[in-house]
């Protein structure tokens, strides 16, 4: 019993280094929209948005990227200021806003760290347009790296609202269940050592048992 016991104990210490939550979050704030002294050419409107990840667990990040959508007969970015330790890879516009990615001079992790301050220049003489952006950052359901496209934003905080994993507005318990706890890096490991090493444990322990009562009769 003493050794099924020593065996249980051992593979929860392997498991437990794994098991970690690991999570890649953007947090975007945007200021008011402010009129231009001097207007250029249609644009007569600035709305400046700060960019922060938040790095958490045990993910790392080597780049990053944001997708910003918004109607691109009105909105323009008109200048990204990167912070340190980030440099701007791309900044491409898109058929539905702006695609901005940057790398750090060392990776980021367990950090949250100031990525960005992107300007944008917006025409308000219509009031009928949507004068809204969205951002949502550059990975996938699976945690893949990509940045293409604007899709529907998901897991941000903006302006000190929480938004979930379907781009909704929801608290912050639901935001932190949906979007911080599980990881967003693609890396699935952890979940799979958890599970092998139970079902390892019942096992050992079963068998055990079994053998014991073999020996007993």
């Amino acid at each position: 019993m003493k050794k099924v016991i020593g065996l249980i104990v051992l593979a929860v210490m392997v498991i437990l280094p794994f098991n970690v939550n690991a999570a890649v979050a953007l947090e975007q704030s945007c200021g008011e929209d402010v009129e231009l002294a001097q207007p250029d050419g249609q644009y007569t409107h600035s709305k400046t948005c700060k960019i922060v990840v938040n790095v958490t667990g045990n993910s790392t990040l080597n780049k990053y990227g944001i997708t910003a959508s918004y109607d691109t007969s009105i909105i323009k970015v008109q200048d990204v200021q990167t912070n340190n330790p980030w440099s701007l890879t791309t900044n491409t516009a898109t058929s539905t806003g702006a695609a901005i990615t940057w790398t750090p001079s060392s990776a980021i992790s367990n950090n949250k760290s100031e990525v960005a301050t992107v300007v944008f220049y917006i025409n308000k003489s219509d009031p009928t347009k949507n004068c809204d952006i969205n951002f949502t950052q550059c990975f996938d359901e699976n945690g893949t790296f990509i940045c293409n496209e604007p899709k529907t934003p998901t897991c941000k905080i903006e302006n000190g609202k929480y938004y979930g994993k379907n781009g909704t507005e929801v608290t912050e318990e639901v935001y932190n269940k949906e979007c911080l706890s599980n990881p967003q890096t693609g890396n699935f490991i952890p979940y799979i050592v958890v599970i092998t090493g139970a079902i390892l444990a019942i096992s050992v322990f079963t068998i055990s048992r079994k053998n014991n009562k073999l020996y007993k009769i």
